[in-house]
């Protein structure tokens, strides 16, 4: 093996990258723990009202759904708002059909087209301005998440303990078959991951409780004027306020939308993207540990195959052996993670994720080091329909819709469902 610059360099990364390994592989032995723990330990009987705000845009694969979920929750009291761009939108007459047929008074909002934040923030911000007075927690759901009967209850319970801020879920992608939906499934589980019981927690906004006194009191909807990640905010203001961000282990929530690899692209693309401008520092921690470990495993490979056609064997046997160090941690790590997912998920939504979890993670780690090139060289992406530029976290332009929607619709009264007397109980 020549003994050049280049050689030292990746030879010094495979080491580090077994460094980084090994520390990936107690943080899952951590999270494996974390998981048991918190799913032996009771949720807390706190059931205020609540508002679960739901915005949507089209029509999801899952919406139908998704609204059904809604109106069947194990809680005594709460209102559901949806929220809509136009009064035109197909997720209307949708909404319009299930509270229908479920006798639930669902509500819908229309907010207008949103200038300086996201169209989902200002979605938000019209469904907040529509909840009853009486309601004392917010719920974001997203429109393409399933949440199971106990959802709300388990997303509020912790809500009881006053340094406790905001409580979250988070998605679980089904794999439906697809390669490119099994890496979809393992590239998320791998952010699943990072949630745990420290104070590193971020939100996830398909899955948000938080009070109203503390929405309020912390100003965020003020804070989301010129943002457009809601979720990023709410993290971001939590942690100035020295307030804990709970995640709620019970409330993973399956998304079974079909996906191919320009729609993962695009979709990953734009979470680095947010990523990188909302959270510099934990995109460029986890830059250096992706390129680390994507040149360090790369590398020795190459290296291994280069010396090992010279007869190089001392050094072929070195190069392999990183190389094999860095394979077999990371389908520890993958196995570690699939160990707390089966606590997490149900079976016949991880069909084929346990193989997938313990060999793709070379090819997610490719993957990442791809999107952190491709989300540092433009700050422009399309997010359903709406092309943005971020070119700061409070720094938002839009750019371009697919297509043009009014605003407002003068006929219409901004609830187009009608507006009930929130319930006292979850109709049957």
């Amino acid at each position: 093996m020549p003994n050049d610059l280049l050689t030292t360099v990746l030879l010094g990364l495979a080491v580090l990258g077994v460094g980084v390994g090994l520390g990936s592989v107690a943080h899952g032995l951590l999270f494996v723990r974390f998981v048991r723990r918190s799913l032996r330990r009771p949720v807390p009987d706190y059931t205020p009202r609540a508002t679960v705000l739901l915005p949507c845009k089209g029509v999801d694969d899952r919406l139908v759904d998704t609204l059904r979920a809604v109106t069947r929750f194990d809680y005594p009291g709460y209102e559901v708002i949806c929220a809509v761009e136009a009064a035109d939108d197909p997720a209307v007459a949708v909404i319009e059909r299930i509270a229908r047929e479920t006798g639930y008074p669902l509500r819908c909002v229309v907010a207008g087209l949103a200038e300086g934040h996201s169209q989902k923030i200002e979605n938000l911000l019209a469904a907040i301005g529509r909840a009853d007075p009486s309601s004392e927690i917010y719920a974001f759901l997203d429109s393409d998440a399933v949440p199971d009967i106990h959802w709300l209850r388990q997303m509020v319970g912790p809500l009881s303990e006053p340094s406790v801020g905001a409580v979250t879920g988070y998605r679980w992608y089904v794999p439906l078959g697809t390669f490119v939906s099994l890496v979809r499934t393992v590239w998320n589980s791998v952010l699943l991951a990072l949630l745990g019981n420290h104070r590193f927690n971020y939100c996830w906004g398909g899955s948000i409780a938080i009070r109203v006194t503390t929405f309020e009191r912390l100003r965020i909807a003020e804070r989301w004027q010129r943002v457009l990640s809601e979720d990023y905010e709410i993290t971001r203001t939590m942690q100035s306020a020295g307030l804990r961000i709970v995640f709620a282990t019970r409330c993973v929530v399956p998304n079974a939308e079909s996906t191919n690899w320009r729609e993962f692209w695009l979709f990953v693309r734009r979470q680095f993207i947010i990523t990188r401008r909302c959270h510099t520092p934990a995109w460029t921690i986890g830059a250096l540990l992706t390129l680390v470990l994507a040149l360090g495993f790369w590398g020795a490979l190459a290296l291994g195959i280069v010396a090992l056609s010279r007869g190089q064997s001392a050094d072929a046997r070195l190069a392999w052996g990183l190389w094999t160090a860095l394979a077999g941690l990371s389908a520890t790590k993958g196995l570690l993670r699939y160990t707390a997912i089966k606590s997490l998920v149900p079976a016949n939504q991880r069909r084929g994720v346990l193989w997938t979890e313990v060999l793709a993670g070379p090819i997610v780690l490719t993957f990442n080091t791809l999107m952190i090139v491709a989300s540092g060289v433009s700050d422009r992406f399309w997010w359903r329909g709406i092309r943005y530029e971020m070119s700061a976290v409070d720094r938002t332009r839009v750019l371009a819709r697919t297509s043009t929607v009014p605003s407002t619709a003068p006929s219409l009264p901004t609830d187009v469902v009608s507006e009930p007397t929130l319930p006292e109980s979850t109709p049957a």
